[in-house]
Order: C-alpha cells, then structure tokens, then sequence
C-alpha cells in the first residue's frame, strides 16, 4: 500500500484512495448426513480508486509485484470515467467497537458438533438429509487516503448453517436454520428444536382458503418484504429519482408500529464495523421511524448527488467500487411473543420461507412469493403445511396493515427481524 500511495502522491490527481482487503476462511462442510469437505481460503487484493480532472478512475488487483501496473489502468479508466464532485474523508473519531474474538474456532471442533448432530437427528427423524456448514472467517480491512486518513480493522466470523431435506405426506420438505456472530455461537440445541419442530408441523398438509387472509411473516421469510425497502432506501435510486421514496423524508410511509434502524454499533452483531469502507464513521440510525421516513442509505458518490453527508453504509469488496448498504437492520420489536400472536389467529397463514425471489418489482414494492414453507393457522393451532400457495401485494400498502410484531426476533447475519402479523395479504391457493 506504501507503495502505491508514492505512485500517487507523484501525479496529478485532485485525490485518491488505497483500499486493502484480505480475508481467511476455513468452512466445515457436512451435506447427505456426511463430512463432505474441509477448505482453506484466503484472497488478498487492493482496489485503488482516484479522482482525476473531476472524473473517477478504478482498478484492482491482487498481483502485488506491479504496484506501477494498478495505479496506471486506475489513471487510463479516469479518462472515461464518471464526473464526481465528492472528496474523500479525512480523519475522524471513531467508536471502539466489538468486532474480533481472538478465541478461534478449531475445525477438529467443528466436526465434533457437526458429527454429534448428525448422531442426535438419526434417531429422530432418520429420513431426513441434512446439510451443515460451520464456517470461521478473519477479514482485515485497511484504507488509506489522500485527505491523510488511514484506518484499519480486524473482524472475526463464526457462523453455523444447518438444513434438512425430506419426503413427508405433504411432499417435498426443505427446513432451514442458521446462526451467525462476530463471537463465538452458543451451543445449537435451540436450532435443532425449530428444525424438528418444522418437520413435525410439515407432516400433515392443509389447504388454504383463497382471498384477504391474517398472514404471519417469520423473520426468514420476512427478508424478501424487506428487499423492496433496501431498493427505496438505496442513495442510488434515491439519486437516480427512481424510487418511490424519492424526495419523502418527514413523511409517513408505512404504519406506526414499524420502525426500521441502522445500527452499526451493535456489539459483536454482523455488520457491526467502526466505520464503513470509504473510512466514514458508522452510527446508529432511524430510517423509518413510527412509520416516518426518516433518512436513507448513502456512500459518498449517492450522497454528493442529492447534497447530503454519507451515511457511513458504504460495502465493498477489493475488486469493486463501494455501494451503499444496511449495517445491521433492526426492526424494532414489539411487546408480545410470537407465540400470542398465533393465538389470537382465528384463520391465517405463518409463512417460514419462500421459493425464490418471487415475481417482484422491487422499485415499486411489489411482491409476489410463492411459499416454500408455511403452515395453516385455525383458532390458534397450527393445522399443517399449505402447498400451492401464493401471497402477493405491496410493501409500502401491506406494512400499513400491520397488526402485531414480535417481541421475540432472530439475528439472520445483519439483519435483526421480528415475526410481523398482516392483517390482510392477497392469498391465492390452489383449488
């Protein structure tokens, strides 16, 4: 990096940045009730970004003997490169984060607890196949810039993915679970519970009524209602006036009990970082707020555009320019557990998962989501799984109907979701 800062220093530029990333992993894979694989990986690359005669240059490389070779394709491409009028961030305070556990995850580990779960589901529902993978990454991140910033920070991922697949009365069945910190994981005996629990559930099929129906959105399945907003949110759209969300801060979006916050800060969560990868301090935020919009997700280029300060959501990868994006998304919880909330659910839904992405006009908000698994409600008892079934709508129209959010919620990477009850989706099943 020293190096190529020298390179720079020498030409004529109105500044620059010197981005270095390298990241080791090591994933424990387990697939069809078998240790399948055990690697090693490590990348290591540096991106070198400029600004030359008001246009930007970009290049990337992970050959660390050609320093002179990088800054030159970053200078050729600044001929025909995008007109900015940002300039890049100085030094500033930033907060002392919990992002690192020296403490490790040996594989040797990591196999026991894969083998040990394996042995504990064979007696309990033999027939399934499950697939794990316990993955422990280290990622370093270094930036240095011409405004005199040098930042540096170390993080550490552990995380335990575990997914089963079978054949019930209701057909083919595919649960799923994960857990995910910067520190390490508590044991997984509370996942394996949900995933039986889910296989139990999925044994007896039901058949929806067609119509207006009380839909409950678990927070896996809760992610693909969140897509549209990180698309509205976006400073790229934002800066394109493309999304519907475009000029509304201060109004109401969506209803009262919703409220979406950005928070970098978390201790030991996900997304958690002292700053974000153009060296901008990371805050904890509202972006909705009881139902107002209260700001959006920006990286110095979105910012410039609309004539805001960045919001510190830049993400990166070495090979590729910043773009913004959440931290860790928190949707404040409510006062009830999920359990009441089924309860009081005389005929609905509770959607765990959805097949794909769906038929979806993100900018507009549209979904359509075919359910991949989800169980029938009647006078609070779940009565099995409904096949062929599809819900549809709107994000910003179906978060005004909301009727109950959870107080309980589950950390899926950075994002921190509750269960939130629709009052009324578009339901269509399959006569």
């Amino acid at each position: 990096m020293e190096k190529i800062v020298e390179i720079l220093k020498k030409k004529d530029l109105e500044g620059f940045e010197v981005y270095l990333e390298e990241t080791e992993s090591n994933p424990v894979i387990f697939e069809q009730n078998e240790l399948q694989s055990l690697e090693k990986k490590f990348d290591r690359g540096v991106g070198v970004r400029l600004i030359r005669n008001g246009r930007l240059g970009f290049s990337s490389t992970n050959d660390f003997e050609s320093p002179d070779e990088v800054v030159e394709y970053a200078l050729e491409s600044a001929r025909y490169g995008e007109k900015v009028t940002y300039s890049f961030p100085g030094p500033s305070e930033t907060a002392d984060l919990r992002i690192y556990s020296d403490e490790g995850w040996p594989e040797k580990e990591r196999i026991e607890i894969g083998n040990r779960i394996l042995e504990e589901l064979k007696g309990l529902a033999r027939d399934v196949k499950i697939d794990m993978e316990l993955d422990y990454t280290r990622k370093k991140a270094t930036i240095i810039n011409s405004a005199g910033l040098q930042v540096e920070m170390e993080k550490t991922f552990y995380s335990f993915e575990i997914s089963g697949f079978t054949i019930t009365e209701s057909g083919f069945v595919w649960v799923y679970e994960q857990k995910a910190s910067l520190k390490p994981l508590p044991p997984f005996d509370d996942l394996i519970r949900k995933l039986l629990k889910k296989l139990e559930h999925a044994d007896r099929t039901a058949r929806s009524k067609s119509g207006e129906l009380k839909v409950v959105f678990a927070p896996q399945a809760l992610f693909s209602l969140i897509r549209p907003f990180a698309v509205g949110l976006s400073g790229k759209n934002i800066a394109k006036r493309i999304s519907p969300l475009t000029n509304r801060i201060g109004e109401k979006i969506v209803g009262e009990n919703i409220t979406f916050i950005d928070d970098g800060t978390i201790p030991w969560s996900w997304g958690t970082r002292p700053f974000d990868d153009e060296g901008i301090p990371v805050k904890k935020r509202f972006l909705i707020e009881k139902g107002v919009l209260r700001g959006y997700l920006l990286d110095l280029n979105t910012s410039s555009k609309i004539g805001m300060e960045s919001t510190g959501n830049a993400f990166r990868k070495y090979s590729s320019l910043p773009s913004p994006s959440f931290n860790n998304l928190l949707i404040e919880p409510g006062e009830i557990p999920s359990s009441e909330i089924f309860k009081d659910i005389d005929y609905g839904i509770v959607v765990h998962s959805v097949i794909g992405g769906g038929q979806s006009n993100l900018l507009a908000g549209d979904f359509s989501l075919n359910i991949g698994l989800g169980f029938l409600i009647e006078k609070g008892e779940v009565v099995g799984r409904v096949k062929d079934t599809m819900v549809a709508g709107n994000v910003y129209d179906c978060f005004n109907r909301v009727y109950a959010v959870s107080r309980d919620t589950e950390a899926l990477g950075p994002y921190i979701l509750p269960y939130i009850a629709f009052e009324k989706l578009n339901v269509t099943a399959k006569e």
